[in-house]
């Protein structure tokens, strides 16, 4: 069966909602809840966040009505020919059934036409599997200190060309 997902771009009025499915996703790896935004800082989408990041939004049909099950959001950095998978979060009911895959090659479509020709992602590190199978390598690591631990996060890059 192929699952077909719908994308929009999100508002800064469903901030509160990205927040909350951001949250309820990085729960899935079950990290302590005090160490949740210290992986790779606050997962709370705010208005602000709007005017440097382009956020879309994952819904699939339930009973006629599209309903939320991921998002991911676009950044531009210092390169200008790249943009940075910045959040990539996917409901933990909409897991393990190709969702990822599905917002992955979105998010590839989505950042060429917005001109990038190299995506850079600082990954969950339970995470980077999953996005080397994408295609994705890994270029470098970010230090982080978690729950008073050292920690690297993967640091990954994917061409679009």
């Amino acid at each position: 069966m192929t699952r077909r997902l719908s994308f929009r771009l999100a508002s800064p009025e469903e901030g509160p909602m990205l927040t909350s499915m951001a949250y309820a996703s990085k729960r899935t790896w079950g990290y302590p809840e005090d160490t949740l935004d210290e992986w790779n800082g606050p997962l709370d989408v705010l208005e602000e966040h709007f005017l440097s990041e382009t956020f879309f939004l994952a819904e699939e049909e339930r009973e006629g009505r599209p309903v939320p099950i991921g998002f991911f959001s676009l950044m531009q950095v210092e390169r200008g020919d790249t943009l940075d998978l910045d959040h990539f979060w996917v409901l933990p009911e909409a897991q393990g059934r190709g969702t990822g895959r599905l917002m992955f090659e979105q998010a590839v479509r989505e950042a060429r036409k917005m001109g990038a020709r190299r995506m850079t992602i600082t990954a969950e590190p339970r995470a980077e599997g999953f996005y080397l199978r994408m295609g994705a390598a890994r270029i470098g690591g970010k230090p982080t200190v978690v729950g008073g631990e050292r920690h690297v996060l993967p640091l990954l890059e994917l061409l679009l060309d």
